[in-house]
C-alpha cells in the first residue's frame, strides 16, 4: 500500500494499483518495479507498506523438516507399492491415497507428531486421477478390474470400520452378488463428480477410443442409469453442470432440456433381472420356483405429449411389448400437475426453464394396471422406452398376483429341450 497520508493506493492482486481517491498505478511482480499517480499532488512523504511471501520458506510450499521433526514441519512418507499416486482424498479424519493398483491410508495425531501410513491390501487403486471423489456419503471410485469392473464406495459401516463396498453389484441373488455388468466398458479415462443427489462416472465402450457414455448413480433411489453423452471431465459452475467433450475441444452444459444439441437420443430404462423375493423371519430370499404372474402395476409421472412403451422379458428371452402409457390417457391425473423445471435433478433446473403447464411442460400422475398373464418363468426383466422427447418418470412398478408352480428349470434350459425322447 502506498500513501501520502491523504490517499491510499492498494495492489488489487493483478498488478494494478487502485487508489481510494482515484489514484492509479501498476506493479511488476517479477522485478518489483512500480509506477503510481496520486489523484492530487502529494501532500506529504510517500510511504509504502508491504508483505513479501516466499512460499518455499515457512509457507505452504515449504517441505523442509529438522532431524528431530517438530509439529508444523513437513513429513516424508514412503508409499512405494501399487504404482503411481493418483489422488489424495481427505475423508473421515484420515487421508486416502489411491495409487493405480493399491490404496494407502494416512492418519495423523491431534498434536501433529504421530503418523500412520498403511497400505490397504485387498483394495484396488484407480485408473487415473479423475476416477474418484470424496463426498459426504463416502469416497466414490472406479475399480477397473477388466474381468469385473465395478463402481464402489469407501465409507464407515455400522461398526465404525472403514470398508469398500460395490454399488454396481449390490444385490444378492442366491449366493452371489448381482447387478450391472460393466465388462463391455473401459474406465482408463474415467472422470467422477457428485452433482446434487447424483454421482456421474464417464466411461467408454470397448469399441470406442474416447469416453462416449456416462453412468449416473442416484444416491437416494440407489439406481444406476446410462446416458449416451461424451465427457472427459466435469465441472459445476453457478449450480449448473458442465462436461468437457471427449471428442472435441468444447464444453457443454448437460442435463438440461430434452435433446442433445437439437438431436433426439434414445430414452429407455432396463431393470435388473429378478426372480422376485419373499420375506421370511425378517430376511429376504429369492423366489427360486417357476411361477406365473397375472398383473403388472406401474406408477409414475408423464407429460401430455409423451408416450412410453412397457416391455417384459421372461427367462432372458427377447423383450415383448405388454402395454403402453400415453400422456393423454384417461388414467393420468392433471389436477395437481408436477412442474418440470424445478430442482428435480441435481441442483439446477431441467426441462428448459420456468414451466407453463398449458405448453405441455407440466406432468400428470398416473397409475396403470396391465394384465400380462405370463407364461411360466423363473426370471423376469422389465424395460421402459419413451417414444418422444419429453418427460416421463417411472416411480414404482410391481408384479402382482404371482402364483408359484414348481421348482423345475425353464424349458429352454433343460437338457434336450424341444426334443422328443
Amino acid at each position: 500500500m502506498f500513501t501520502d497520508t491523504s490517499e491510499k493506493i492498494i495492489d488489487n492482486g493483478n498488478g494494478v494499483l487502485v487508489g481510494d481517491a482515484g489514484g492509479t498505478g501498476t506493479i511488476n511482480y517479477t522485478t518489483g518495479a512500480y509506477s503510481i499517480t496520486f489523484n492530487a499532488n502529494a501532500v506529504g512523504a510517500v510511504t509504502c507498506t508491504y508483505y513479501h511471501d516466499n512460499a518455499t520458506s515457512g509457507s505452504i510450499a515449504d517441505f523442509t523438516f529438522t532431524a528431530t521433526r517438530v509439529a508444523g514441519e513437513a513429513i516424508f512418507l514412503v508409499q512405494n507399492e501399487g504404482g503411481d499416486i493418483q489422488n489424495v482424498i481427505p475423508w473421515g479424519g484420515s487421508f486416502y491415497i489411491p495409487h493405480t493398483k493399491l490404496t494407502y491410508k494416512v492418519t495423523d495425531s491431534a498434536d501433529d507428531l504421530t503418523f500412520t501410513n498403511l497400505p490397504m491390501y485387498g483394495q484396488t487403486g484407480i485408473p487415473n486421477w479423475r476416477a474418484s471423489i470424496g463426498t459426504t456419503r463416502g469416497i466414490y471410485y472406479v475399480d477397473d478390474d477388466l474381468s469385473d469392473p465395478q463402481f464402489k464406495i469407501g465409507r464407515f459401516n455400522g461398526t465404525n470400520n472403514f470398508v469398500f463396498e460395490s454399488i454396481s453389484k449390490a444385490w444378492k441373488l442366491g449366493d452371489t452378488m448381482s447387478g450391472i455388468d460393466l465388462r463391455d466398458y473401459r474406465f482408463d479415462k474415467c472422470a467422477v463428480i457428485e452433482y446434487g443427489d447424483l454421482v456421474l462416472f464417464a466411461a467408454r465402450h470397448t469399441e470406442s477410443a474416447i469416453n462416449n457414455c456416462i453412468f449416473v448413480l442416484n444416491q437416494k433411489q440407489h439406481s444406476v442409469d446410462k446416458v449416451d453423452i461424451r465427457a472427459s471431465c466435469f465441472a459445476i459452475y453457478n449450480g449448473l453442470l458442465y462436461a468437457g467433450d471427449s471428442g472435441t475441444e468444447n464444453v457443454y452444459q448437460i442435463f438440461v432440456g430434452y435433446d442433445d444439441e437439437d438431436t433426439n437420443f434414445s430414452n429407455f430404462w432396463i431393470g435388473n433381472i429378478t426372480r422376485h423375493f419373499i420375506s421370511q423371519r425378517r430376511r429376504t430370499y429369492p423366489l427360486n420356483l417357476m411361477k406365473r404372474t397375472h398383473l403388472l402395476e406401474i406408477e409414475g409421472e408423464i407429460q401430455k405429449n409423451q408416450i412410453v412403451d412397457i416391455y417384459i422379458s421372461y427367462d432372458r428371452n427377447p423383450f415383448i411389448l405388454v402395454g403402453t402409457q400415453q400422456g393423454l390417457d384417461s388414467n393420468v391425473d392433471y389436477t395437481a400437475p408436477v412442474y418440470i423445471g424445478g430442482p428435480t435433478i441435481g441442483s439446477g433446473e431441467i426441462g428448459g426453464g420456468p414451466p407453463e403447464f398449458i405448453e405441455g411442460i407440466g406432468a400428470g400422475i398416473f397409475k396403470k394396471t396391465i394384465k400380462i398373464h405370463s407364461p411360466k418363468y423363473m426370471e423376469v426383466q422389465i424395460k421402459f422406452i419413451a417414444r418422444t422427447a419429453g418427460y416421463v418418470s417411472i416411480i414404482k412398478y410391481s408384479f402382482v398376483d404371482i402364483r408359484t408352480k414348481d421348482s423345475r428349470m425353464a424349458v429352454k434350459y433343460r437338457p434336450n429341450a424341444g426334443n422328443i425322447i
